[in-house]
C-alpha cells in the first residue's frame, strides 16, 4: 500500500472485492462494503469507505481479495484499462508503452499481472468508452477499480491532470473505429426501397427505372439530368 498515490488514498470512496470464478473460466469481482462485509454499490456511497478502514477489511476478512476505488464525477478520476498489454518477457507492447508515456501519470500492473491500469485527474470527452479491437478501456463514473500498488516503475509515483491528453487519446482510438464503420457498405432502409417501389409504379415509373439502372437513353445522353 505504500506504493498508492496519497492523492488516491485521500479520496474516501474505497471499497473491497471478492473474486468469485465464472463458468467460462474468468472471474467477476464483487464489491464489498468495508463497514458491513455485505455487498457494496458504485451508486450507494455508504457502502464506500476511507482507504485505511477498506484496507484493513481486505486484510482481515478471508473472503475479500483486495481493494478497490470508486469512480465518480465529484472524485474527477479517470482510469485507462490496458488489457493484455503486459508480454511473457514482463515488457509492455509498444502501443500501450505509447499510450503510458503520453499520459505520463501513475500507472500500476492489474491483479492478472497482464494489465495496466493508469490513473489520471481530468474528464473524458462524450462518447464511447471501449474498444476491444484494441485493448483498451476508459472509466470515469459508476465503475469501481482494483488497486494493487504493484506500481509500473517507468511511471511517476503521483497521479497527474491529464484532460487534454485524454482528448488525444479518446480521438486517436475512437475516430478510427468510427471511420471503419462509416467505410461499411450500408443496406437500404426498408422506407427507401417503399419509396422507390412506388415511384416505379408511376406513370414515369419505365424511365425512373431506367435511369435508376443507369440506362441515360431516355434522357438524351445528358448524365446531369
Amino acid at each position: 500500500p505504500e506504493n498508492i498515490p496519497q492523492e488516491l488514498t485521500a479520496i474516501p470512496q474505497w471499497i473491497g472485492y471478492q473474486l468469485v470464478p465464472k463458468p467460462n473460466g474468468k472471474t467477476d469481482k464483487i464489491p464489498k462494503n468495508p463497514q458491513s462485509g455485505s455487498n457494496a454499490s458504485v451508486t450507494a456511497p455508504d457502502t464506500w469507505s476511507d482507504f485505511m478502514t477498506a484496507l484493513d477489511f481486505a486484510y482481515h476478512a478471508k473472503t475479500v481479495d483486495g481493494v478497490a476505488i470508486i469512480l465518480s464525477e465529484q472524485a474527477g478520476l479517470v482510469v485507462i484499462d490496458l488489457d493484455d498489454c503486459v508480454l511473457p518477457d514482463g515488457n509492455l507492447q509498444p502501443a500501450a508503452q505509447q499510450i503510458i508515456s503520453e499520459l505520463d501519470s501513475y500507472s500500476e500492473i492489474s491483479p492478472s499481472g497482464r494489465g495496466v491500469h493508469i490513473f489520471v485527474f481530468g474528464k473524458l470527452p462524450p462518447g464511447r468508452r471501449k474498444s476491444q479491437q484494441q485493448g483498451i478501456e476508459m472509466y470515469e463514473t459508476e465503475r469501481f477499480m482494483t488497486v494493487t500498488g504493484n506500481h509500473l516503475p517507468s511511471t511517476p509515483k503521483c497521479v497527474h491532470e491529464r484532460t487534454a491528453a485524454l482528448q488525444a487519446l479518446h480521438t486517436h482510438v475512437f475516430n478510427t473505429a468510427q471511420t471503419n464503420e462509416t467505410d461499411t457498405p450500408q443496406a437500404p432502409l426498408e422506407c427507401d426501397q417503399q419509396l422507390w417501389q412506388t415511384m416505379f409504379a408511376s406513370s414515369s415509373g419505365t424511365k425512373l427505372h431506367k435511369l435508376f439502372s443507369g440506362d441515360i437513353s431516355v434522357s438524351r445522353h445528358d448524365a446531369s439530368q
